[in-house]
């Protein structure tokens, strides 16, 4: 009987550290991998010398409203190397600087996905950017930024792809688009026809 006891408390142990293994393997296989910022600060170079006369903006993927993994642009994270959902990379031809929008994590975030781009202390340095901005930023600079450019630079894909990519406005930005008056959009509108 003892003896039955004892094996049943090393099995319990063994299924236990069995499953702390797997769930520790788990773990690492949907974290972000180690990042190498020489990598990516290159990659932005060979952009930045094709667009000596303008300014490259590319967008992140967004983010889910529902538990899965999340999988960032390819475009956005082959130049940056960034795992956040919703951001913007604006790229300067003639300055080489490169300015990210991207939001702060909610507490909820941060304990559900942990910490993000915003709880790190030197963000810039470690991504080599030249500034991180909050998303309520983005227009105003790039309205100043983009005054010396010539052209704007945004990645479009196929005939199928730019209409698989039209989506409905969120409700948020038709809030932010509320301070439009009627009449200026049917102004609008008549100046097209």
């Amino acid at each position: 009987m003892h003896r039955i006891r004892k094996l049943c408390s090393i099995s319990i142990i063994h299924l236990f550290i069995t499953s702390l293994a797997f769930a520790t393997l788990a773990l690492s296989a949907f974290a972000q991998q180690p990042f190498n910022k020489s990598e990516f600060v290159a990659r932005r170079a060979k952009l930045f010398e094709k667009i000596p006369d303008g300014i490259a903006v590319i967008c992140a993927a967004k983010g889910q409203l529902y538990p899965i993994k999340f999988r960032q642009a390819p475009d956005f994270y082959y130049l940056t190397g960034i795992e956040e959902p919703n951001a913007i990379l604006v790229m300067i031809g003639a300055s080489k600087r490169a300015y990210l929008f991207v939001r702060k994590r909610l507490e909820a975030e941060i304990l559900a996905d942990g910490p993000g781009i915003w709880q790190l202390e030197k963000r810039e340095e470690i991504y080599g950017l030249t500034a991180v901005r909050p998303p309520e930023e983005f227009l105003p600079i790039l309205t100043f930024l983009a005054r010396g450019a010539k052209k704007l630079y945004m990645p479009v894909g196929s005939q199928g792809n730019v209409q698989n990519a039209r989506e409905e406005l969120d409700a948020k930005e038709l809030f932010e688009m509320s301070h439009l008056s009627s009449a200026t959009c049917l102004n609008r509108n008549r100046q097209s026809v």
